[in-house]
């Protein structure tokens, strides 16, 4: 094997690894209370942390958990922490898909309510 390829096998293998780092991505919403509606939300920290670092540029993502009352399943979700600025995540409206991750329109589902 010549130094060519063994650079792009390094090359591919690097692209392939960081494909693997790449986690699904559910995007969730919730209204909690009436009218205030509480998104992106994410099953996993991990999804959450992805979002973080892709969105507001930060080199290792964190997040935190909310539990909404309004939330049948009682489950605890993530939040990107982003100073955990309210404004940025707390809305009077539903997401609509205008909104965009990594180039693709975000499909948000909501959250099933009591």
């Amino acid at each position: 094997m010549n130094n060519y390829q063994k650079v792009l096998n390094k090359l591919y293998d690097y692209e392939k690894r960081k494909l693997q780092e790449i986690p699904k991505m559910d995007f969730l919403f919730i209204e909690s209370p009436k009218g205030v509606f509480h998104y992106p939300l994410f099953k996993t920290e991990v999804e959450a942390n992805y979002y973080d670092e892709v969105v507001n540029s930060v080199k290792v993502g964190s997040s935190h958990i909310h539990t909404y009352e309004e939330d049948s399943t009682g489950t605890e979700w993530f939040m990107p922490e982003e100073n955990h600025d309210k404004d940025k995540y707390t809305h009077t409206t539903k997401p609509n898909k205008s909104e965009r991750f990594n180039n693709t329109v975000i499909d948000y589902k909501q959250i099933n309510n009591k």
